[in-house]
């Protein structure tokens, strides 16, 4: 097993994203998916991290000698070699150029998706119940504190609503057959907890005679953004195939209710399938595996959509919450993607990036100059959008102020330079992104460069630039700012931060130029007012020689 494949294995293993493992890490998310893809090293300090994190010994991280890997590659190879030439033919026959479709050339790639339809319909039906789903009461007097203290109930999850009521989830009412337990699991919650007078209060039955909460429940999490709201997902598998997890909510009375109740084969997922800016609910059904979508519409209703696989014939549609419904080969390469939308799944340009790529950015209006921002550009590097590399610039406005804007205007040029317009606070604020080729531009220069230019001596950072989150204190060196954005700038955080430097030639009035090195050597520039105002970060630029 690879240094990669073992950083995936204990990541998945603990239920980790990427992001997650990036921020404990201190390292971007991009750095996390080139250790898991083996395309880079962790350092020596990364990996004596990852050992303690994983609490692994230092040894697993020794990667197999050269010699018997390359022995293991040639044994696989003329194992499957009669059937890859038998293989070679039949892709060479699906990709053959035919009439109206791309063909390949030096300075562009081979689009798969026209293999696929361009829509899929689907199911819709409303979902009637919808914020206020009916629990079943059952008995709750099965579940009550003196059956606790009794040893005739059990709390299996307790915990709050942020600045509101407690949501407790019992077992209860246990009935022993054939050397299992079965269980009642019920719902309850406490307004107070600290109120010596407060009592439990019953919100219904989730299951009944159910022995698979003997083990606890299948898992417990706060949501946010998913169908509109924030709260408590609780889940626990039904039976063999059925997993069941209810979405609760919290009114203004502090009084929990059930926003929704999905089951499906697996545990109901959340992602946002139709770049809205809103995650919906996933669960699947069924051999070969269909899906159903849940997904809120601007009335505050909530329809159901079916995407009934068996219908599709030969479009092999799959779902994953990183990805959300894409058409992959045998090797997981994504060959074509798809949005939901109206009654239908709609095919996407098929490209490098996703609503991963920008989650907090995609429920942007965005309006361009363009005329036609869907347009795929290619570097010979990556695949990509003109709307994508605008969605791409507003996610890192986020990362660096957590400000989401409602609309913009905008205007990208192929070459990885995007210019918008934007309303913050007030105030009417200008900024430029330019790409570097690595990412999804034109230019040699890998990273990017991000310029502020406003009409008043104002940016979003201000309010974020006002204290330092450590400590609290006001900033006071440029060289403190410099480090905070590079911190939150996602895509270009790619490297261990060594040290900080003023430039020596500055003078002590305008604008403040501070150099960022990293480990490597490389490094990036920033430029701030006297006051750590961002006027523009670059790079990464290459180690400067001696």
């Amino acid at each position: 097993m690879t240094c990669g494949e073992r950083i995936r294995q204990e990541r998945q293993k603990r239920k980790l994203s990427q992001e997650d493992l990036a921020e404990q890490m201190d390292v971007s998310r991009q750095a996390v998916g080139k250790w898991e893809a083996g395309q880079a090293r962790p350092t020596r300090e990364k990996l004596e991290r990852l050992s303690a994190l994983f609490e692994l010994p230092p040894e697993v991280w020794r990667e197999e000698p050269p010699g018997r890997a390359a022995l293991r590659r040639w044994q696989a190879a003329t194992a499957v070699l009669a059937a890859a030439l038998c293989l070679t033919l039949a892709v060479g026959w699906l990709l053959w150029p035919r009439e109206g479709e791309p063909e390949e050339t030096e300075d562009s790639y081979v689009d798969t998706s026209y293999m696929f339809p361009k829509t899929l319909p689907l199911d819709a039906e409303e979902v009637e119940d919808f914020g206020r789903w009916s629990l079943d009461p059952g008995d709750p007097e099965a579940v009550t504190e003196e059956k606790e203290l009794a040893g005739e109930a059990e709390t299996v999850f307790i915990d709050q609503f942020p600045g509101s009521s407690w949501l407790r989830i019992i077992r209860g009412d246990p009935m022993a057959e054939n050397h299992t337990t079965f269980y009642d699991v019920y719902a309850l919650y406490l307004l107070h907890i600290t109120d010596p007078d407060a009592r439990l209060v019953p919100l219904g039955r989730l299951a009944e005679y159910n022995h698979y909460v003997g083990s606890g429940l299948d898992g417990a999490e706060y949501f946010t953004n998913v169908l509109g709201h924030d709260g408590w997902k609780i889940t626990l598998s039904q039976g063999a195939a059925c997993v069941t997890s209810w979405y609760f909510c919290v009114g203004e009375d502090g009084v929990p209710y059930v926003l929704l109740e999905a089951s499906g084969s697996g545990e109901p997922q959340e992602c946002d399938v139709d770049g809205d800016g809103e995650k919906e609910v996933v669960t699947s059904f069924g051999l070969p595996i269909g899906w159903t979508v849940y997904d809120t519409k601007p009335d505050g209703r909530c329809v159901a959509y079916t995407l009934d696989q068996e219908g599709y014939g030969q479009t092999p549609v799959s779902f994953s919450a990183e990805d959300g419904f894409v058409v992959t080969d045998s090797i997981g390469t994504v060959m074509a993607r798809y949005l939901l939308a109206e009654n239908q799944l709609e095919r996407q340009p098929q490209t490098d990036f996703s609503l991963a790529d920008y989650p907090d950015a995609a429920g942007t209006r965005l309006t361009f100059s363009n005329a036609d921002p869907d347009q795929v550009v290619y570097n010979g590097t990556v695949r990509v959008t003109l709307r994508q590399q605008a969605y791409l610039a507003l996610q890192e406005l986020y990362g660096i102020t957590g400000l989401t804007v409602d609309t913009a205007f905008c205007t990208v040029s192929g070459d990885g330079s995007v210019t918008f317009s934007v309303d913050a606070a007030g105030e009417r604020v200008f900024f430029q992104m330019d790409w570097g080729r690595d990412l999804c531009g034109g230019a040699e220069q890998p990273g990017c460069s991000l310029v502020w230019r406003s009409e008043a001596d104002w940016s979003p950072l201000d309010d974020r630039l006002a204290a330092l989150p450590e400590s609290g204190s006001s900033w006071t060196e440029p060289e403190q700012a410099s480090v905070w954005i590079y911190r939150r700038m996602d895509r270009l955080r790619d490297g261990e931060l060594i040290t900080v430097v003023r430039d020596p030639e500055d003078g002590t009035e305008g604008p403040a130029r501070c150099f960022l090195y990293l480990s490597d050597g490389s490094y990036y520039e920033a430029t701030l007012t006297g006051s750590g105002l961002l006027r523009s970060f670059s790079g990464p630029y290459p180690a400067k020689k001696s």
